[in-house]
């Protein structure tokens, strides 16, 4: 799998040509047209990165069923939700998107920092230290249970509980992980934490349960993590041959089915190297 620089720009400037396609005709099957109307452009955190009208998340039980997020649907069951970071004036749509898609026992995951170079890049949407949150519009309340940090992953892990205020009896508990050294448009500062990370997520994730995943954008960062989490778990299944025709590439096709689902995931080159290269690294430990 050793894939040349030249090889990798070229698969990168494929995939961005397919994308172009993709956003050519509103009335294409990847309109955006329901994030464009005029009640729902306060709810975009970046008005370039918005979900196709197919596959965005719909709130339930909601007047207006609008939320910058979508799902993702990858062979052998895997299921995600792509979501950019809540606004604080979102919080309270993004618990409501959980509540109605995460089942008893739950998993967040955030790959940016609140802050990043002076500028938000997500609204603290977790209580902590035996706090709550309560949003009366959704009936939803959030108590924070407990935090732990997870050394080998580097990663904060919030234990949450989440509940109907009508029914309190109906209740989820959500994990957290909070996951701070990657910086926006670039890669983790580290592979052995993040690679450490996905087997952590693995372990308590249920089969058949969607992980929400996001950044700030919830394209990037949101986009390498998916595509890293499918093709690591389904790297000792079956039999994986790179080659640098992309229709040979299964890396390629992936990248392209979840962009297919939401625009501009895997946004930069450096993110697609990247998953090359821990692709690589992985096979190679399957080997040894």
């Amino acid at each position: 799998m050793d894939l040349s620089y030249d090889a990798l720009h070229e698969k990168f400037a494929q995939l961005q040509i397919l994308e172009k396609q993709r956003k050519k005709s509103l009335a294409s099957e990847w309109s955006v047209t329901e994030s464009q109307k005029k009640k729902n452009l306060s709810r975009n955190r970046y008005s370039d990165i918005v979900p196709y009208n197919k596959s965005r998340v719909k709130l339930i039980n909601s007047e207006n069923d609008y939320i910058n997020a979508s799902y993702i649907f990858l062979p052998n069951d895997k299921k995600y939700i792509a979501s950019q970071g809540p606004l604080k004036s979102t919080i309270l749509h993004f618990w409501n998107m959980v509540w109605d898609n995460l089942e008893d026992q739950g998993i967040i995951l955030m790959l940016t920092k609140i802050e990043e170079q002076g500028l938000e890049k997500c609204a603290k949407y977790w209580p902590e230290e035996e706090k709550e949150f309560i949003f009366p519009e959704v009936f939803l309340k959030v108590e924070f249970i407990g935090k732990e940090y997870d050394e080998k992953a580097e990663t904060l892990i919030h234990h949450l509980k989440l509940s109907r205020l009508n029914k309190p009896e109906l209740s989820k508990y959500i994990n957290h992980f909070y996951f701070k050294n990657w910086p926006d448009h670039g890669i983790p500062q580290n592979l052995l934490p993040f690679i450490n990370l996905i087997s952590l997520v693995t372990l308590i994730k249920k089969k058949n349960d969607y992980i929400i995943v996001h950044c700030s954008a919830g394209c990037g960062r949101t986009g390498t993590y998916i595509a890293l989490d499918y093709l690591i778990s389904t790297l000792s299944t079956f039999k994986v041959n790179f080659n640098e025709n992309i229709n040979e590439d299964p890396i390629f096709n992936i990248i392209n089915q979840i962009r297919e689902q939401r625009m501009h995931m895997v946004q930069s080159f450096s993110q697609l190297e990247f998953i090359y290269k821990t692709v690589k690294y992985f096979l190679k430990t399957l080997e040894s």
